[in-house]
């Protein structure tokens, strides 16, 4: 089965996305900051139908991509470094919510987003499961 590997790393003047095909062994970088703006290229990749895989991608990477996507037009128009801030805002919304927080409208909304992924973290994490039944969900109601 062919599946990408992928890491999301975020600054406030620096987003990197990177990938590996499993198969091919095939990379891809896409990068913005003030002199390189890779979001029209990433956008075609995340298009591609693969499978996915990282670590906590489905609530940390995943919706640094759904809110690339649905805000699309007004991203393209916009300066690299407005594009990064925005980014960096969505991670402090990630990061800084309390465990037991509901997700504000906003976040609610970026979780809409899906594709086939396997989530390391979601496999492995032990704290939010009791016994064989797992608390974890994938998408907010």
């Amino acid at each position: 089965m062919i599946a990408e590997i992928f890491d999301i790393e975020i600054y406030p003047n620096y987003f990197v996305l990177c990938s590996i095909n499993n198969t091919t062994k095939e990379r891809a970088y896409f990068e913005i900051d003030e002199n390189k703006n890779d979001l029209k290229k990433l956008l075609e990749w995340v298009k591609i139908k693969r499978l996915r895989v990282g670590h906590n991608i489905l609530q940390f990477d995943n919706l640094l991509l759904s809110y690339l996507d649905k805000n699309r037009q007004n991203l393209f128009a916009s300066d690299n470094l407005y594009i990064v801030s925005e980014l960096k805002r969505i991670c402090d919304k990630i990061i800084n919510k309390k465990r037991n927080e509901k997700w504000d409208d906003e976040m609610k909304e970026l979780f809409k987003f899906q594709f086939n992924c396997i989530d390391t973290l979601a496999i492995m994490n032990t704290v939010d499961k009791v016994g064989k039944t797992s608390k974890y969900k994938s998408k907010i109601s």
